[in-house]
């Protein structure tokens, strides 16, 4: 059985790509608010407190 290499490179590359377009276009919008929520959580703690 032999490997095709081109068909190797190319599904690294496409994983790579996807990794990219989740981490910009999902990843970090859901970091974003998640951290808002953190933030807005700690002020009302901390102003009901």
């Amino acid at each position: 059985m032999q490997i095709n290499w081109f068909t190797v490179i190319a599904q690294v590359i496409n994983f790579l790509i996807l990794v990219w377009l989740l981490r910009r276009f999902l990843y970090k919008p859901i970091l974003t608010a998640v951290d808002e929520r953190e933030k807005d959580c700690c002020s009302t703690k901390r102003g009901k407190s």
